[in-house]
């Protein structure tokens, strides 16, 4: 089979320290990837995440730090009590940097307890599916009038900015990642490397530490990666 050996050099946003950033800045950082979720506070108090809101801060800093080649949004809808005012403006805050990639991941309560159990006591009310698919086909429309297109069911990208780690999986491909937060494929599993840039400072070298957040391939990752151990490649 077929291993693609990719390095990521990269600073991923997620409620990372000042220090991070500062220390990302000595490195030649190809991409950053920003873990808004929303622009919206309420929204991020509500799913008890409130530190991400100091993304765009962070997004900030690190631009006047160092120029990354890249730079990508992780979004969220299907938020309880997420409008579609509100939808619009999380997307035109993220688009106001010009990112070349955006992911649009649909809220999962089953990855928030204190949420899910809120919504189970009828404390708060789950969004519909048919307002959530509203609001994620309003930033369908709106990436694709601005030249972004589709290349997995999340996934969104200028022409040629597509995640190559992500591609491969498409494809069924063995990879191997060098670099923070880069992530192994190998015999049906995954292998994310450090859960901070601290962390992975400290044990750089140490592949047993580094290499946590093991998990099993699943879905259309698992069909592709077994297709492709059969011979086959799949179809993007």
């Amino acid at each position: 089979m077929k291993i693609s050996i990719y390095q990521r050099i990269m600073i991923t946003l997620v409620g990372c320290t000042l220090a991070a950033v500062l220390l990302s800045g000595f490195f030649a950082v190809q991409s950053m990837r920003a873990v808004l979720e929303t622009a919206e506070l309420t929204e991020h108090e509500l799913l008890r995440r409130p530190y991400r809101f100091d993304a765009l801060t962070m997004v900030d800093m690190a631009l006047r730090t160092f120029q990354p080649r890249d730079l990508s949004f992780d979004l969220l809808y299907g938020i309880p009590g997420q409008t579609a005012k509100s939808w619009a403006h999380t997307l035109e805050t993220a688009l106001a940097y010009r990112p070349d990639h955006i992911t649009l991941w649909p809220l999962s309560l089953a990855g928030n307890s204190a949420l899910q159990a809120e919504c189970e006591a009828g404390i708060l009310k789950p969004m519909e599916k048919e307002q959530s698919e509203t609001l994620r086909r309003y930033a369908h429309e709106s990436l694709e009038a601005l030249g972004f297109r589709a290349y997995t069911r999340v996934d969104y990208c200028l022409p040629g900015k597509e995640f190559r780690f992500r591609v491969g999986q498409m494809q069924g491909m063995e990879q191997l990642g060098l670099g923070y937060r880069a992530v192994t494929v190998m015999d049906g599993f995954t292998y994310s490397n450090g859960h901070s840039l601290e962390e992975y400072l400290q044990n750089a070298g140490d592949y047993t530490v580094l290499a946590n957040g093991v998990t099993a391939l699943e879905g259309e990752a698992k069909r592709a990666y077994d297709l492709a151990r059969e011979g086959m490649r799949p179809m993007l």
